[in-house]
């Protein structure tokens, strides 16, 4: 495997294969390639490539890499090059792909304006098939036609290969709304053609679900339990093995860092092309959410049936794995369209109780209804028995009077039975995670007729400050750093997560000093959060993740900081070991 995509690469490099932008529909390209072929990495435009390997290069500080991008780059001023044309790379077999040593039949088109001046470049005669050596690795090359030539390491591989026109149409249906989408926005996009992929994905899923319920089972597990968690996970995997038609992966990048998107069409007419044919509005959730610091913060739009549909069986599939009497998630989520939730930071920190200042907003057509539900199901909770720990709970009778709403208060405590594994370390967990109390508490309150808020605090200014967000609009949204990563997700999305890593370290390393010493790291005032995006339409969708250059800067200051800390905490002397590469 390394030995062809090294030859293939190094062919690539010197010929300008181009990662680009497509400017529509699907790259032109993609009309040469077979539909059925196993996977294709789709490419489009060599100059905006490039630029965008050197950025992302750049911002990771991988030296190395980015020089063989630049040498590349050189290159590109070669005769015959059409640095503005598009390409792909197409992998015409996964046949013996994992066999030690070897090489998948792999066929790179790409775009020339004078096929015989590139290949003189080599000393080739352009005449038909013909072997070229290129910086010492043999690669065969031919001119198809139409702008351009096909390129791989192996003879019979080019020779069964049919570059002939009249594939795009096909390979725009099988990508479908959100795979031409992806086209579009990425970089380079990889299609994986799951009539190829089904079997040995399913096989590979089959090995690691049996490993997993070992694992589990040796873990102390309720061994039911266990079996459905499994049973739901394999539930989930056996439907995208079923429905996909193409398997996606996206990639883009720039000055502010890298982003890549996973995606995936599916047949027309099943149950997962039911499931995503709309998207949501998430960003209506994200703009109730207060502002301040935050560790994470999530919205999701349950509104379209589709979403809402795979939301409740999950919830359902869930309770099976792990059912709290008097809980039904499900029944929750049908009086719901959507939910946005801001995990605060707490100023006494991570020992004072993780979740102790979130907030979560939920989007209903019956508020005050939802917060009644929510109240029946505290209460039957409240001295049941699930996976070895008792539930004392309670849900307010009557309610306050806090920001000019009606408020109730309700608490759930989580005691383990001591006689079951792991009991000590949850008694001592507790309180990491919910503060003194030992258990999740708070308040809920209908914000208005269409807005419920809840708090894992029983702090009246917590909850004034949530209803504010709610009734008028929150600072989450106002955030600049959000702003700007906003800029670089999905426009119309039904879930939006954000993951602010220069918080989470403030919150994280003073509890680490605790136990292993300082770690020497510098955290900037404002740090771009991680940002990620799920949109669905057309029986489709995708997620994408943007991770940004200051972050990517910030972690691998803290891993060298890390390494520093005792020899990577495992004895003196790791200053002098180099920080691990990112």
């Amino acid at each position: 495997m390394k030995t062809v995509l090294s030859r293939t690469l190094a062919a690539v490099c010197i010929a300008g294969l181009p990662l680009g932008l497509a400017s529509a529909d699907v790259p032109e390209v993609l009309d040469r390639v077979p539909a059925s072929t196993p996977v294709v990495v789709s490419i489009g435009n060599v100059n905006a490539f490039f630029a965008q390997a050197e950025a992302i290069t750049g911002a990771l500080k991988q030296d190395e890499a980015q020089a063989g991008v630049q040498m590349a780059k050189a290159m590109l001023s070669m005769p015959g090059i059409n640095a503005d044309g598009s390409a792909a790379i197409a992998i015409t077999s996964l046949e013996g792909m994992n066999e030690e040593g070897s090489e998948p039949p792999m066929v790179v088109l790409m775009p020339v304006s004078d096929y015989a001046a590139l290949v003189g470049n080599f000393g080739g005669t352009g005449e038909g098939l013909e072997m070229l050596n290129i910086e010492g690795n043999e690669v065969f090359i031919q001119n198809v036609g139409g702008g351009y030539a096909m390129v791989g390491p192996q003879q019979d591989v080019l020779e069964g290969f049919d570059a002939s026109e009249g594939n795009a149409a096909e390979h725009e249906t099988m990508l479908g709304d959100v795979g031409q989408r992806m086209s579009d926005e990425n970089t380079v996009l990889v299609i994986a053609n799951m009539d190829h992929l089904r079997e040995p994905m399913m096989q590979g899923w089959q090995e690691t679900s049996q490993n997993m319920r070992q694992m589990m089972a040796m873990g102390g597990q309720d061994p039911e339990q266990a079996e459905a968690t499994i049973d739901m996970v394999d539930g989930l995997m056996e439907a995208f093995s079923r429905d996909a038609q193409r398997g996606l992966m996206g990639m883009s990048g720039g000055d502010y860092g890298f982003s890549f998107e996973i995606g995936a069409s599916f047949k027309g007419g099943s149950e997962l092309a039911g499931t995503f044919a709309q998207s949501g509005n998430a960003a209506k959730l994200v703009d109730k959410l207060p502002g301040g610091p935050y560790l994470v913060a999530y919205a999701i739009d349950s509104s379209a049936p589709g979403i809402q549909a795979m939301l409740t069986k999950v919830a359902e599939m869930g309770g099976e794995a792990n059912n709290i009497p008097g809980l039904n998630p499900a029944g929750f989520l049908g009086k719901a369209r959507g939910m946005a939730q801001s995990i605060g930071l707490n100023p006494a920190g991570l020992m004072g109780g993780l979740f102790v200042n979130t907030t979560a907003v939920i989007d209903s057509p019956d508020a005050n209804g939802l917060v009644e539900m929510f109240g029946e199901q505290i209460k039957a909770t409240n001295g049941q028995v699930a996976s070895g720990l008792s539930m004392t709970t309670t849900f307010a009778d009557a309610p306050e009077q806090i920001g000019g709403v009606d408020a109730y208060k309700w608490s759930m405590q989580m005691l383990p039975d001591m006689n079951t594994p792991g009991a000590m370390q949850m008694q001592m967990m507790m309180p990491m995670l919910f503060g003194p109390s030992g258990g999740p508490n708070g308040y809920a309150a209908a914000a208005d007729e269409n807005t419920v808020v809840v708090t894992y605090s029983t702090s009246a200014s917590l909850l004034e400050k949530a209803v504010g967000a709610a009734q008028n609009g929150g600072e989450l949204a106002k955030n600049e750093m959000v702003m700007a990563q906003n800029e670089r997700l999905h426009d119309e999305a039904f879930g939006y997560v954000y993951v602010d890593m220069g918080t989470i370290l403030k919150a994280v390393l003073p509890t680490v000093a605790m136990f292993a010493g300082p770690v020497n790291v510098d955290i900037p005032e404002n740090v771009t959060p991680l940002a990620m995006s799920m949109s669905s339409s057309g029986g489709g969708v995708g997620i994408r993740t943007v991770v940004p250059a200051d972050l990517i800067e910030l972690m691998k200051e803290t891993g060298a900081a890390f390494e520093q800390l005792g020899g990577g905490m495992g004895g003196p002397g790791g200053g002098e070991e180099a920080p691990p590469s990112f």
